[in-house]
């Protein structure tokens, strides 16, 4: 429950956009909200993941890329099907699998995104690969991370605006906040909370926080209550 203040806490954060670049660049990142049809299962994650501290938070990562790939959860590898049902409702786990994707042959692939623009491409190509890579025990995290993450100099995104790094955003319910990422899995967040605020009193939770860059070439970055370090 907020007060009066100021808070900070390097916490665990996720990648929300496969097939974009990690932070960097001096590119800044500004509040927005969870949205999508997959919002629920997302913000459930992040929110119940801190009452299951035992699970390493790779395998939350993962199975965040799961729903981004929209993966049939039904045929992905045990481990991940073990995670999926302590961090989702069996409600949530049948939703997601009717909005799941089959995996496509390549030739189709590729002539389905062959006249899309590269940024797009780029995002397609790796959720499919972090669909047939779900479902092969054999596909270790660094490899899912080399498909989700991309590296090297980010390109400016289209529709991007300037955003110095650690710039404020004001929260709807009336408190200011802030993200400074290190990498896509650590962010450090603050919080400030005026005198007099209509924020005082009321709840933050860190799973209603997508920290969005202002280079659309980079990552959305889902936040936690979970610490990093």
């Amino acid at each position: 429950m907020l007060e009066p203040g100021t808070y900070g806490m390097q916490a665990q954060s996720y990648c929300l956009h496969a097939g974009t670049y990690g932070p960097g660049g001096g590119d800044g990142y500004l509040y927005a909200p969870p949205a999508g049809p997959a919002q629920d299962a997302v913000v459930s994650i992040a929110r119940n993941s801190v009452d299951h501290p035992d699970i390493p938070q790779h395998d939350v990562q993962v199975l965040l890329w799961a729903i981004i790939a929209r993966a049939k959860f039904e045929d992905l590898e045990p481990g991940l099907k073990a995670t999926a049902a302590q961090l989702l409702t069996k409600e949530q786990l049948v939703k997601l699998n009717r909005g799941a994707l089959d995996l496509l042959p390549g030739p189709v692939l590729d002539n389905a995104l062959a006249s899309m623009p590269e940024p797009l491409r780029k995002v397609l190509e790796a959720e499919a690969e972090l669909r047939r890579m779900m479902t092969n025990p054999g596909s270790s995290f660094s490899d899912m991370e080399r498909i989700a993450v991309l590296s090297g100099m980010a390109p400016r995104g289209e529709g991007s605006r300037p955003v110095p790094s650690g710039r404020w955003s004001l929260h709807p319910d009336g408190y200011y906040v802030r993200y400074v990422p290190s990498g896509y899995s650590s962010t450090r967040m603050e919080i400030w909370v005026p005198e007099g605020s209509p924020a005082v009193g009321k709840e933050y939770d860190p799973a209603m926080h997508i920290a969005v860059p202002g280079n659309t070439a980079r990552q959305r970055l889902l936040q936690s209550g979970r610490v990093h370090g």
